[in-house]
Order: structure tokens, then C-alpha cells, then sequence
């Protein structure tokens, strides 16, 4: 948490008075509902905060581990580093990205078949976390490159 701005101002001086016909009594007191901070987050949290959107309650640890694993693996891909600094999102996202996704997928479910399993399964899961990697990657790529 942290404090950006802080304004103190007087707006009353003098003493608050009691009438002596009202009892004083508390109510119980009343539950507020808490405010949730908008939290940064970082582009994999970001690809699983989408996927897990889109399949509430098919989403498991199992598919974080493997996009976890994809985002680190294409994030050290320098075609497709070098494809995000020269290209526009949409060529990255439906023309670059999609066969280096796929080679990237098919390696490591060679490594790893049985953890990998379910994102072949299921062709929407894996369309989602294709396109949410590719958005999140693009932007991650875009990002490092103007801070050079």
C-alpha cells in the first residue's frame, strides 16, 4: 500500500455539544465492504489471470506449471524478441507468434508428456493461452526494447 497524497485541512473549531434528553447509544457496528486495490501485475500473471477467466473451474495448477513454462521458454525465443520489436501486434499475434507457439508447445510436451497432456486436449485452452502468451509476450518484448 502506499500513500500518494495527503491533504489536511481545518474545517471546524469549538466544542460539540450533548443534549441531555438523548440517551447515548451505540449501534452495532456496520461491516464495510473492503476495497480491493487495483494490483500490478506482471505478464504471466496477467496470461493466467485471462486463461483462468475463460475456464473457471477447468483452469488447475497443472495448466499454470505449463504456461509458466511456455511463457519462460518463448520468452527467450530472440526471433520472437526481434519479431515484437519490428512488427506490429496484429502480425506478431495471428501470423508470428502462432508456429513458434506451436514448436515451443510440441518440445515441451516432449520433455514433459504427461504434464502436457491437457493443453492438447483441449483446442480452446490451448488457442487461449496461445493468443493470451502472444499479447502478454508482445508487450513484455515492447517494453524491454524501449527501456534499452
Amino acid at each position: 500500500m502506499r500513500l500518494e497524497y495527503y491533504h489536511l485541512e481545518k474545517t471546524f473549531e469549538g466544542s460539540i455539544g450533548l443534549v441531555k434528553e438523548e440517551k447515548g447509544e451505540y449501534g452495532p457496528a456496520k461491516m464495510k465492504k473492503p476495497l480491493k486495490m487495483q494490483e500490478t501485475l506482471s505478464p504471466l500473471e496477467e496470461v493466467i489471470e485471462k486463461v483462468n477467466e475463460q475456464f473457471v473451474g477447468d483452469f488447475t495448477e497443472g495448466d499454470k506449471v505449463v504456461i509458466t513454462a511456455l511463457h519462460e521458454k518463448l520468452k527467450n525465443n530472440k526471433k520472437l524478441r526481434k519479431a515484437a520489436q519490428d512488427d506490429e501486434q496484429q502480425m506478431f499475434v495471428n501470423n508470428i507468434f502462432p508456429q513458434l507457439f506451436d514448436n515451443a508447445a510440441q518440445e515441451a510436451y516432449m520433455e514433459s508428456t504427461e504434464t502436457y497432456t491437457s493443453l492438447f486436449e483441449n483446442s480452446e485452452k490451448y488457442k487461449t493461452i496461445m493468443k493470451a502468451l502472444a499479447y502478454a509476450l508482445f508487450d513484455e518484448f515492447r517494453r524491454d526494447s524501449a527501456g534499452k
